[in-house]
C-alpha cells in the first residue's frame, strides 16, 4: 500500500520543457497532507472494525453457551417431567393431591426458566444484529471511502506529456495530456 511517506520522497527527473518543480512540490505536500489524514482514518477503522469482530464472536459464543443451556433446561424439564409423572404414578392410591402439587410446581419452575432463557436468547439476537448491522454499516462506509480516494489519487497523477517530434514546428511545443 502507498504510505504517505512514499508519496513524500517520490521524486522526478527533470526534463527540458517539464512542468514547475515548485508547483509539483507544493502538489505533493498537499496529497501528502491529506493522503496522511486518509491513510490513519483508514487505518483507525480497520482497527475499530476488528474489535466489532471480535465483539461479534464474543456474543456468538455466549448465544451458543445459552442455546446449549436452553436445551439442557428442556432436558432437565423434560426429566423433571417424567420424574414427577414415575413418583406420581407410583405413589397415586396414597397421595394423589401432593403429586399434582408437584407437578404443577415444576411446570411453573420450568416455565419461568423458559420465559428467563428465551429472554436472555432474545437479548442476544438484538445485540448480534446490532453488531451486524454496525458492521454492514462500517464496511459499507469504508467501500464508499475507499473508491473517491482511489479516484482522487487517479485524478492527481501528472498525465503523460506528446512532445513534437519533428525540430522543424515552432519553438512553443504543445504539451497535451494522452487520453
Amino acid at each position: 500500500m502507498l504510505t504517505p511517506r512514499d508519496i513524500h520522497q517520490a521524486s522526478f527527473k527533470r526534463v527540458w520543457k517539464g512542468y514547475s518543480a515548485e508547483e509539483v512540490d507544493d502538489f505533493l505536500r498537499r496529497v501528502v497532507l491529506e493522503y496522511e489524514a486518509v491513510y490513519k482514518e483508514n487505518k483507525s477503522l480497520k482497527e475499530e472494525l476488528e474489535s466489532l469482530k471480535e465483539k461479534l464472536e464474543e456474543y456468538s459464543r455466549t448465544e451458543r453457551n445459552i442455546s446449549e443451556t436452553l436445551e439442557m433446561a428442556k432436558e432437565t424439564a423434560r426429566a423433571t417431567t417424567a420424574a414427577a409423572e414415575k413418583e406420581a404414578n407410583a405413589i397415586l392410591r396414597d397421595a394423589r393431591a401432593d403429586a399434582e402439587e408437584t407437578a404443577r410446581r415444576a411446570a411453573v419452575q420450568i416455565a419461568e426458566e423458559r420465559r428467563r432463557l428465551e429472554g436472555y436468547v432474545q437479548e442476544i439476537l438484538q445485540l448480534r444484529r446490532h453488531l451486524l448491522q454496525s458492521a454492514q454499516q462500517l464496511t459499507a462506509h469504508l467501500q464508499d471511502f475507499d473508491e473517491p480516494a482511489l479516484a482522487a489519487l487517479a485524478d492527481s497523477t501528472p498525465p503523460e506529456r506528446e512532445v513534437a517530434a519533428s525540430d522543424d514546428e515552432s519553438d512553443e511545443t504543445e504539451v497535451r495530456p494522452s487520453a
